[in-house]
């Protein structure tokens, strides 16, 4: 999925020819000290929020949450005249969502 690649590389967990950097399969994040893990650098956020116990899982999990999302982006785009499939906007805001 491009967003993994987008984001991926925006963390340093995926390199620029999409392979899994070694932060992919963890690393302590330096802004909040939290153990990441993934393409997305995924940290449970919350009490509730899911755990993930390998890269795969967490990617997994964050990809839910881009998923919902999605609906909404597409709506907001269209609803401005603009492509949703286009790639430039699709990697702004799967960055910005991150």
């Amino acid at each position: 999925m491009l967003a993994a690649v987008v984001i991926g590389q925006a963390e340093g967990n995926i390199n620029e020819f999409g392979k899994p950097t070694k932060n992919y399969f963890g690393h302590k994040d330096p802004g909040d000290g939290k153990w990441n893990l993934g393409a997305f650098s995924y940290a449970p956020r919350g009490a509730n929020a899911p755990v993930a116990h390998s890269p795969q899982e967490a990617d997994e999990i964050y990809l839910r949450t881009l998923k919902g999302g999605v609906e909404e982006y597409t709506n907001a785009l269209q609803s401005a005249g603009l492509d949703s499939e286009n790639i430039w906007l699709q990697s702004t805001y799967f960055d910005v969502l991150n």
